[in-house]
């Protein structure tokens, strides 16, 4: 029996161990098999819509059934502790590097080298300083036609440049053989400043920043420095996901760290047609690898119904609240347009507005007068608004002129009647004022004096999750 039980818990472990890996052009999962073109319009545009068409690929050429070797392909999370669920990946190296666990060993390309970038190269030279070559180049380069006036996805960039131990400082610091990509997208309304014969303009940069481009010097961890750096300035280590061998995340991939997910943008118009070239490289050598992963589906550029509405998310709304869900800027009057609440059909609603109160996942399916088919969905959530049920006034005969004060919180049962304690929340206030905005609430409502007589108190009662959703109440003392 002892013996099965440790049998039983090795394999128990070795499996754990081995769902806790990315898994990266796995025969098992369909998507290994797609042609880059492929990959771009099934797994990384979002809704189906866009016109993507490839018209560059640049890899280390391998047989199109030898897997293991391709820079680029299809990654599934398998459970492992990283952000994205399921994507692309291309490398300045072969997949296996993608797949952990991290063993501390600098992963390299082995025999495989092929040819660098000019237009990466020019951008590294431009961010380190000198001039440097760079090799191993993987790039997808497509046209897009968007159907909105926003381009944005999600990405993260990955390296064994960076540190494989704790306040350990490896190649960081080191401009000579930094790696690098870029995100280069040109067409109508966008500048032209890459500094590159390509043209356009480098969205692989810190969001929120000055243009800032992102790349292990710019985030990293936070023990050291590489000179001249200030942070959230031209230094964002808030950004970073250390991954050295044994940290909390090594066994998910092989690079020594990656940054947290980071989203491009750029605005762009509606109906035109746009060139994006995603590219990664090695500098000057092609020993130690780094590979941007692309998020699955974050590529949107057709409908786009928003953000999730969620309570988590802290934009939920109140029970009778109306929102609009509005695709008038993605659609025309030529489209066929189909509303979906939780998978099925809201029938009478084709219009490119939809009007909902309650809560659900809403879909919209579109098909467009050239045949393109667009959908797009959206997750939304309706706090419970609470209802003040009744509160008492409080009477007292004061005959020797001794300060009074009062329990407010003996109405908080009255206010609450029958709907859950633990889901709403009772305070007090001297105006209205104060209580719709939820300001200078009474500190002390149980030992409180009043400053008129009479005196109206304004008693909120408003739900724990967003604080958004109240009801009122008054009563005098």
């Amino acid at each position: 029996m002892k013996q099965l039980l440790a049998i039983l818990c090795l394999l128990s472990v070795s499996g754990f161990l081995e769902a806790q890996s990315l898994r990266v052009n796995d025969p098992v999962d369909t998507e290994t098999s797609l042609t880059a073109e492929e990959l771009i319009r099934q797994v990384f545009v979002n809704g189906g819509c866009g016109d993507a068409a490839l018209i560059n690929l640049q890899d280390n050429t391998v047989p199109p059934t030898d897997f293991d070797n391709k820079s680029w392909g299809f990654f599934n999370r398998n459970g492992a502790n990283f952000p994205f669920a399921r994507g692309i990946v291309l490398l300045s190296g072969t997949v296996a590097t993608a797949e952990g666990p991290n063993t501390g060993v600098g992963s390299g390309t082995g025999n495989a080298n092929w040819v660098g970038d000019a237009d990466l190269k020019s951008l590294l030279d431009q961010q380190n300083g000198g001039d440097e070559s760079t090799t191993n180049a993987t790039v997808f380069e497509f046209t897009f036609t968007p159907l909105t006036d926003n381009l944005s996805f999600d990405f993260i960039y990955a390296s064994e440049e960076y540190q494989n131990q704790p306040g350990g400082q490896d190649f960081e610091c080191n401009e000579t053989i930094r790696d690098g990509f870029a995100f280069l997208i040109r067409g109508p309304g966008l500048p032209n400043d890459s500094g590159t014969a390509f043209g356009g303009t480098n969205i692989a940069v810190v969001p929120n920043s000055n243009n800032i481009p992102v790349n292990s010097n710019t985030i990293h961890a936070d023990d050291f420095t590489c000179g001249n750096e200030t942070t959230n300035t031209n230094f964002f280590p808030q950004l970073y996901i250390p991954n050295y061998v044994n940290s909390a995340n090594s066994q998910a991939t092989g690079f020594d760290g990656y940054t947290r997910s980071l989203t491009a943008m750029a605005d762009v118009v509606s109906g035109e047609e746009y060139t994006i070239k995603i590219v990664v490289g090695d500098r000057r050598e092609n020993i130690l690898d780094s590979a941007i992963f692309l998020n699955a589906d974050s590529f949107r550029i057709g409908v786009d119904l928003g953000p999730d509405i969620t309570q988590d998310g802290g934009n939920s709304l109140c029970e009778g609240e109306e929102i609009i869900l509005d695709i008038s800027s993605n659609t025309s009057v030529n489209d066929d347009i189909t509303w979906f609440l939780d998978g099925m059909e809201i029938m009478g609603e084709t219009g490119q507005t939809l009007s909902i109160f309650q809560s659900g996942t809403y879909t919209v399916e579109i098909d467009y007068a050239n045949g393109c088919t667009g959908t797009d969905e959206i997750l939304v959530e309706y706090a419970v608004t609470p209802e003040a049920q009744d509160a008492n006034d409080f009477r007292v005969c004061n005959v020797d002129g001794v300060d009074v004060q009062f329990d407010l919180t003996q109405n908080d049962p009255l206010i609450l009647g029958d709907q859950d304690p633990s889901a709403f929340r009772i305070r007090y206030f001297t105006t209205l004022d104060f209580a719709e905005r939820d300001r200078e609430a009474i500190p002390n409502a149980t030992r409180y004096e009043p400053i008129s007589n009479p005196q109206t108190i304004y008693a909120r009662i408003d739900d724990n999750a967003t604080r958004e959703c109240f009801d009122i109440i008054t009563f005098t003392i």
